[in-house]
């Protein structure tokens, strides 16, 4: 869920207006960080899939953040795999990483 802010704050003329500017922004900020953060919404990233053909083969992590990725998280996996950085540096297109086994690998890229 994104927090969506009722207005614009330059509109505001009054402290009334004021007021429930806040209390309608701090409404939604409670909502989302009660149980309603979404990935897809809330995070600047995104999960792709890694194909691995074998071990220690260093495999892009295409994504589309337009910028090197602070990190990732391993978030599924079709074998019993470590996933780790790769050899490559890291571009603002993609992620590299490699893997133990030959498997694929779903990452959450941020």
């Amino acid at each position: 869920m994104k927090i969506k802010v009722p207005q614009d704050l330059s509109n505001i003329e009054t402290f009334e207006d004021f007021k429930k500017f806040v209390s309608q922004t701090f409404s939604q900020v409670v909502t989302v960080i009660n149980g309603r953060i979404a990935l897809g919404e809330n995070i600047d990233g995104t999960i792709v899939s890694v194909v691995f053909s074998g071990a220690n083969v260093t495999m892009a992590a295409e994504h589309k953040l337009n910028r090197i990725a602070a990190n990732y998280i391993v978030v599924g996996r079709t074998a019993n795999m470590t996933i780790f950085d790769g050899t490559t540096d890291n571009t603002k297109d993609a992620t590299y990483v490699q893997a133990s086994a030959a498997g694929t690998a779903r990452l959450l890229v941020f």
